[in-house]
């Protein structure tokens, strides 16, 4: 991501303020490298439609595994329905099947 849309800067803001200089640092590592990883998957997978199913397929394999953490968010919460979302015209044919 070249640019963090206004609510990722918050958050991160947010969590560096919360956080010591040392676990701030310790999860910028951990992203970073979660990122290399999952680059490298999507980088090996065809370009196009194939790779926007990849995509999805991660995404839901994510989503899966943190369907057990509890959320936060309670009556009246809409953070996460206001996250600036950018598609792909690629993800767009996969959504559209």
């Amino acid at each position: 991501m070249r640019h963090a849309t206004p609510g990722l800067r918050s958050l991160v803001d947010a969590q560096q303020s919360a956080l010591s200089a040392a676990d701030f640092a310790e999860m910028l590592a951990s992203i970073r490298s979660l990122f290399g990883k999952y680059s490298a998957s999507l980088a090996s997978a065809p370009p196009g439609v194939e790779r926007a199913r990849l995509l999805h397929h991660l995404t839901d394999q994510a989503v899966a595994t943190a369907a057990a953490i509890p959320v936060s968010c309670s009556r009246g919460c809409s953070g996460c329905c206001h996250y600036e979302v950018e598609i792909t015209r690629d993800e767009a044919l996969v959504l559209a099947e």
